[in-house]
């Protein structure tokens, strides 16, 4: 054989192992890649996750505290409601009391009656309106919570 031909081998099995350690390394740089871009993607859907987790976090937190003042605001509400009970019963045994002793005292006990009667009716419409803001609240509620 001749001796330039081993020359022409030996490059060419040079050539040929150059060629294949390229484009290895051509191929270990495109995976690199892909995976640094599938890592960042799970870090964003990590974040946007976390995120989300906190936003309802919030509204629940929100949510509760607005439950609390109502709640608050409605046991103030009947307690007054019980006070002005008491002063009722108090007010209505005194003219019993008083309209005991003649005509015109019973006149003016069946006038105060009337008057206590139009406070209650005006009383019950707060009431009503007082429990359709707490079922408007309700339902407030019931959207802020995660479904």
């Amino acid at each position: 054989m001749m001796p330039g031909l081993y020359v022409y081998v030996l490059v060419l099995l040079i050539g040929i192992a150059s060629g294949g350690t390229a484009a290895w390394k051509v191929q270990t740089i495109r995976f690199q890649a892909k995976e640094a871009t599938r890592a960042e993607q799970n870090v964003v859907a990590e974040r946007l996750a976390a995120a989300e987790n906190l936003r309802k976090s919030n509204d629940v937190i929100k949510a509760l505290n607005a439950a609390k003042a109502r709640e608050n605001r409605l046991r103030i509400d009947a307690n007054n409601a019980r006070l002005g009970l008491d002063g009722l019963r108090d007010s209505a045994v005194q003219s019993l009391l008083a309209s005991s002793h003649d005509l015109a005292s019973c006149t003016a006990h069946g006038t105060i009656q009337n008057i206590v009667l139009l406070e209650c009716g005006d009383r019950y419409k707060e009431v009503a309106a007082s429990a359709d803001l707490w079922q408007s609240d309700a339902q407030t509620l019931m959207d802020a919570f995660p479904k």
